[in-house]
């Protein structure tokens, strides 16, 4: 990384002289159209994303933050920066991007286009059939008053808004953003109500409902008037005919696109349930709705339309949550930057203009004033008070990401004034931000609203509490299914948020989700209905993991993780940058599974790779409750993804004793390696612990338990071999003869009671992994043949994987043992080696040939200890 980063600043120091530099025609190639695109396009995706991230943590809307985002690098701030390859700025050209021959107007169109097909799609149909009267009253109402009062506004207000052009009341310019600034955010009201738990209160219900009205209206007449635009382009008069034509064409083009789109919706609908595959069915919707709107742009009209009324097509279908899924990258990337694209369009140099700012301030009140009162007054028709009609005049009043879509589409089919433009974006931002507080203290005071007594039922709210943000949204998902599957129709409000509204008749269930929390609000009516749905989803899951274990052998997984090839190269050089010397500890205190990883996750701690110690070691034991870690070999890899850790951490502990770690081949563990990731961030956990299996071979684990310090344990993991001290190598039998592994009283009956004792003395030294396997090993072997390695010595030499290291134990005997070569011998060595450390366990044995002369011997018979006898083979 530190070269990488060296390597950078180095290019970025060089560029300017490198510049400066080539003047011909070759630089000017390399800073060309496309370039200029790409990178424009990557920094509107980039600074769009964060924008609107920054402004979701402050509790604001995400759209205002995605258009703050395009003014911060339009340019007039720091677009329009010199820079070595751009000396005119990257974004000089801002006004230039909602031109047909730019190429970022080509990837604005088409996520203008995707994003009215999911307005479409999330359009609920039922619900605007069983609008009552009242909602639709006031949403008609709320849209015409407002459309007429701003259009009088605009025209008045014309030469200081236009920079003194003069517009009429017939002007396509003024119809359309009159339009786009009448429609309210059906999600903004719908996050505003579902906070408050009124989204089924008498003026939630008619506020929903009235937005969803106008919403349609809205979009209707702004596909009239962009046809009128269209056709005042080419040379016709504007008028009321001209607009009757237009409504006539629309009503037309609806109804063709309605017309061919429904049956074609209903054919892929089947054919994707009978072939229980949907990518067929996202391409041909795909194309519907492309094919939409070339149509209705074929007959001069707006292409988002069509998108629109394709949308409305599928949104009857059962393919709806999968095209939805199938479009969010184009929802959640590159709407975003249609909206920083506005932004850019943004002239800070108005602010200095009194007259413009008076226009501009006038226009915003007079539309939120116009939508309020016409959709307040029209809501007595549903029978609220005047405290119930403040309430549906109030929250229809925000207008956030369906007006800037509008003037977005707007903006690529004519040029919009700069001071019309910030009225309708400053209409927006103060909408955005004052509504939501003046909704909230209305629908505090005030009882529920209307003017006869009504019962409004408690709404009550369901919490269920999963693991994890991914359990939640399957969980989400699953209960959405399984509501339509019953009847009953979902609607998602708010494109940001998880937020559904789910209907039947009179039956209305709120669902959403955040974190790790799944949430229904409903009437105590409901309340049944909502828990047979957990308990039919918690059912289903059971059903599906059980299914899931019959094909699924833990076990035989577990063991077969370790049957890969040895690593090499990558491998060796990823494990060699994931452990750091400071994390390794070769001798683990704790005699638990749970003390283990509590001892290895403080180790990470205390070097500063963990901050919540509690929460991380939580994260590993719920892992570890859902299916032990323990492999084969005395292997165990506890890992977990937590946000305990902001990136990949691993610590590895060795107990030569073992401890009881479930394994898969019921032995105990003598390694534990640690492995803990982020819980929200894409790293290769799973990579590690394939490549932490594939090292630690039957080799790579003898040699892991034979380091006494963190620097061995090191090279072994790195892919080397541990570094032998001084010690070691003059001495191969300090390591291999512990002195509680000697005794000086052997006094066996035979042979094989000789060597059971002296298996035992070898398991003190804590080298033996399969005591009765290796036991087992020798009797099937007996008699053992040992080798004469002197007067008096017999060495019986045993190979086992039951063993990690060579390991020796020796007893003497003063009557001397019966060995199967047919002599006595006073001295009986048992030497057990693993068959990777044949190499070690011939150096023993030299070693050992060296040590039992004559005077050691002598030094051994005469010792008074095992210590002494030790210390007298190792002078």
């Amino acid at each position: 990384m530190r070269d990488t980063a060296t390597i950078f600043l180095a290019l970025a120091a060089g560029a300017p002289a490198a510049w400066a530099g080539q003047a011909d025609a070759d630089a000017h190639v390399w800073a060309g159209p496309s370039a200029r695109f790409i990178l424009q396009l990557g920094v509107l995706v980039f600074v769009a994303k964060m924008g609107g991230r920054l402004f979701h943590r402050w509790k604001l809307s995400r759209v205002l933050g995605e258009v703050a985002a395009g003014l911060l690098v339009g340019p007039f701030l720091l677009g329009g920066l010199s820079l070595p390859v751009f000396p005119e700025g990257l974004m000089s050209d801002a006004a230039t991007l909602f031109h047909a021959q730019d190429p970022m107007y080509g990837v604005i169109t088409i996520a203008l286009v995707v994003f009215f097909f999911l307005a479409g799609l999330n359009t609920d149909v039922r619900q605007l059939r069983r609008s009552t009267p009242g909602g639709i009253a006031a949403g008609l109402g709320g849209f015409a008053f407002c459309f007429a009062v701003t259009l009088a506004v605009l025209v008045a207000a014309a030469p200081a808004l236009t920079g003194g052009t003069a517009w009429s009341w017939a002007t396509p310019q003024a119809l359309l953003v009159c339009t786009a600034v009448s429609v309210s955010s059906v999600g903004m009201l719908a996050r505003m109500l579902s906070a408050r738990q009124r989204l089924e209160s008498p003026a939630g219900n008619v506020a929903l409902s009235a937005a969803l009205t106008d919403n349609v209206v809205g979009l209707f007449l702004f596909t009239v008037f962009s046809g009128a635009l269209t056709a005042v382009a080419r040379g016709e008069q504007p008028g009321l005919h001209l607009l009757a034509s237009m409504a006539a064409r629309t009503v037309l083009g609806v109804a063709l696109v309605a017309f061919c789109g429904i049956p074609v919706a209903r054919f892929v609908n089947g054919l994707a349930l009978r072939e229980r595959t949907y990518t067929s069915a996202f391409a041909v919707s795909a194309a519907c709705l492309l094919i939409a709107g070339g149509v209705m742009g074929a007959m001069g009209l707006s292409v988002m339309s069509g998108a629109y009324v394709m949308g409305l097509v599928f949104s009857t279908t059962d393919l709806r949550h999968e095209i939805r899924e199938r479009l969010d990258f184009v929802s959640l990337v590159l709407v975003p930057v249609c909206f920083a694209a506005l932004g850019m369009q943004l002239d800070l140099r108005l602010l200095g203009e009194p007259a413009l700012l008076a226009g501009a301030a006038g226009f915003v009140l007079a539309a939120c004033t116009a939508k309020a009162v016409g959709a307040a007054l029209p809501a007595l028709i549903a029978d609220l008070n005047g405290c119930g009609c403040l309430r549906v005049g109030a929250a229809v009043m925000p207008r956030s990401e369906l007006t800037l879509a509008l003037l977005a589409a707007l903006a690529g089919m004519a040029a919009l004034p700069p001071g019309v433009l910030f009225s309708a974006v400053l209409l927006v931002a103060v909408s955005s931000l004052w509504v939501p507080g003046l909704v909230r203290r209305l629908f505090e005071t005030g009882g529920n609203g209307t003017r006869k007594p009504f019962a409004v039922p408690a709404p009550v709210k369901i919490v269920f509490q999963f693991p994890s943000h991914q359990a939640a949204m399957l969980m989400i998902n699953r209960a959405v299914e399984i509501f339509e599957d019953d009847g009953f129709y979902a609607h998602r409000l708010n494109r940001y948020q998880v937020l559904y509204r789910i209907s039947r008749e009179a039956q209305v269930i709120h669902l959403g989700g955040h974190e790790g929390e799944v949430a229904f609000e409903c009437s105590e009516r409901e309340r049944p209905l909502v828990n047979a749905v957990m308990l039919e989803l918690s059912s289903g899951v059971e059903q599906s993991l059980r299914e899931l274990q019959k094909p699924l052998n833990d076990v035989l997984l577990r063991k077969s993780l370790q049957s890969a090839a040895p690593s090499a190269g990558v491998a060796t050089s990823m494990l060699k940058n994931r452990f750091a010397v400071e994390t390794l500890k070769p001798r683990l205190l704790a005699t638990t599974k749970q003390g283990a990883i509590s001892e290895l996750v403080s180790l990470l701690y205390e070097n500063g790779l963990v901050m919540d110690r509690e929460r991380a070691v939580q994260a590993v034991f719920e892992r570890e409750q859902g299916l032990s870690t323990g492999l084969e070999h005395g292997l165990a890899i506890p890992h977990a993804r937590t946000d305990a850790v902001t990136r990949l951490v691993c610590a590895v502990g060795l107990k030569r004793e073992g401890l009881d770690f479930d394994a898969a081949d019921g032995k105990p563990t003598r390694i534990v390696v640690l492995v803990l990731a982020p819980d929200h961030a894409a790293t290769p956990q799973l990579q590690l612990i394939a490549q932490v299996c594939r090292q630690l071979d039957e080799k790579g684990r003898a040699s892991l338990l034979a380091c006494e310090t963190p620097e061995d344990m090191f090279a072994v993991l790195a892919g080397g071999a541990p570094a032998r001290t001084a010690a070691q190598t003059a001495a191969p039998l300090a390591t291999a003869l512990p002195w509680q592994s000697v005794s000086l009283d052997l006094e066996p009956a035979d042979q094989a009671q000789a060597l059971s004792l002296l298996l035992a003395l070898c398991a003190r030294s804590g080298a033996v992994s399969a005591l009765e396997e290796l036991h087992a090993h020798m009797q099937a072997r007996a008699p053992l043949m040992p080798e004469r390695i002197a007067d008096d010595v017999a060495l019986f030499t045993v190979e086992s994987s039951g063993v990690f290291r060579v390991a020796l134990a020796l007893g003497v005997s003063a009557q001397g043992v019966a060995c199967a070569c047919g002599g006595r011998c006073r001295v009986c060595v048992l030497a057990l080696y693993p068959p990777s450390a044949a190499e070690d366990m011939a150096r023993v044995k030299a070693a050992l040939a060296r040590a039992l002369d004559a005077q050691g011997l002598a030094a051994l018979f005469a010792a008074k200890s095992s210590s002494e006898a030790r210390e007298a083979l190792l002078r």
